[in-house]
């Protein structure tokens, strides 16, 4: 197993090979490891979220700072590909941790699942993204966080990971494109 350690904006970043688990955007293509399909899909989703239509301008910001941080992975349906997402998500949470509130709000977590052909149905990819989410809430250390609703149908609601509440966007290529705000 190969260790790479580099600094990025104060930071060490740590990768490992041949499972990488958090690749930050600004060292996206010079990252061995990375896979073709992932470098592919990374440039389409930066096209998208650049565009001036697209809603939300957090993202936007992230996306011109080169602040995100991806994590590739072949399945989600897959323990392997489960154990690959939460140990990127508690990578990112500590790196984050280390920001300051509003520095952190920039610097979102993109999980890249690989494409599968033919594509899965809206439905498909919705149970799938619940599936993860419970398999992550399954293992959590942590306790849900108080003053958060447990239940997901409430209004309120949103995913929370090692005392974290995350603001959760599951996006597919089966999706209408979204209506700016």
């Amino acid at each position: 197993m190969t260790l790479t350690i580099f600094e990025l904006g104060g930071f060490l970043i740590e990768l490992t090979e041949p499972y990488q688990t958090l690749v930050p955007a600004s060292v996206l293509g010079n990252t061995p490891g990375v896979p073709e399909w992932g470098l592919r899909i990374s440039k389409q989703i930066r096209t998208i979220v650049e565009s001036e239509s697209f809603p939300c301008l957090f993202a936007r910001k992230a996306m011109e700072h080169q602040a995100p941080y991806y994590c590739f992975v072949e399945s989600i349906s897959s323990t392997e590909g489960r154990e690959k997402v939460r140990g990127a998500l508690l990578h990112y949470l500590r790196l984050v941790g280390e920001r300051t509130a509003g520095k952190s709000t920039l610097v979102p977590l993109l999980v890249v699942v690989k494409p599968c052909y033919p594509f899965h149905t809206l439905d498909e990819y919705r149970d799938l993204a619940w599936g993860l989410f419970q398999y992550l809430h399954d293992r959590d250390a942590e306790p849900w966080p108080s003053n958060v609703p447990t239940d997901p149908e409430r209004g309120d609601w949103s995913f929370c990971f090692a005392a974290q509440q995350l603001f959760s966007n599951v996006s597919s290529s089966e999706e209408e494109k979204p209506e700016p705000r």
